[in-house]
């Protein structure tokens, strides 16, 4: 569990009873809820907020949430859905901000997995997220299917995307999605076998044609994917 209450749908007996929501794009509102007498101000980063402006409404949320007074009403940051870029971007900023609000509301819930990303609380990066990734490759596999690795988020990181792309190849990720039409080259540079990978893979499946000893079926079955990959 992290920090923070989680408000998936209805909330339970023991939370507030009277919210009040507002867009995270009007903070002159924010103290509208102390003044009605609502229990808690719900600051909405999903749909009250366009698309282009969810990163202001976004940083304007944080912002308040970690300089309000400890006597003020209770804060809760209705995020955008764990299954779109907008909410995976929330929590990610949530985590590594000094943000304390009293709940999450979490919308469009559909599964116990939205939630368990919440109680998990790792940060949206590629080290506290390697035991998921290495479970899904082996669960891809074993099933005859494609792994598909998820979007790196910071689309003006360029080292960072290659860093991560190549990392994903080497765990075993035959795919990996972007979000941005600048990231799709880096995306294909890592995926694409270089020249000297293919030959190698070229010489370890002569020397399986040839029934040579050395060369063992998994190592001939890893060269036959990386011509693949090269399009051969």
């Amino acid at each position: 569990m992290s920090k923070f209450g989680v408000c998936p749908c209805q909330a339970p007996q023991d939370l507030p009873l009277a919210g009040f929501f507002t867009p995270g794009t009007w903070p002159n509102r924010f103290a509208k809820a102390a003044e009605i007498g609502a229990d808690v101000l719900i600051i909405d980063l999903e749909d009250a907020v366009a698309p282009d402006d969810k990163p202001a409404a976004r940083e304007t949320a944080l912002d308040f949430a970690s300089q309000r007074k400890e006597t003020a009403n209770a804060v809760a940051i209705r995020i955008n859905g764990l299954d779109t870029p907008p909410g995976i971007a929330d929590v990610d900023a949530l985590l590594a901000s000094d943000a304390a609000p009293d709940y999450l509301v979490v919308p469009k819930t559909e599964s116990a997995g939205h939630l368990q990303i919440l109680d998990l609380g790792a940060a949206t990066a590629w080290a506290p997220l390697a035991y998921v990734r290495s479970r899904l490759v082996l669960a891809c596999a074993l099933a005859g299917v494609g792994s598909i690795d998820s979007p790196f988020f910071d689309v003006h990181d360029t080292k960072g995307l290659a860093c991560e792309a190549a990392d994903a190849v080497a765990f075993g990720f035959p795919s990996k999605a972007a979000i941005h039409p600048g990231q799709v080259g880096a995306i294909n540079d890592a995926l694409t076998p270089t020249p000297e990978a293919v030959k190698h893979a070229e010489a370890v499946l002569a020397a399986n044609t040839r029934g040579v000893g050395v060369v063992d079926e998994a190592v001939a079955r890893k060269a036959r994917r990386v011509l693949a990959a090269a399009g051969q």
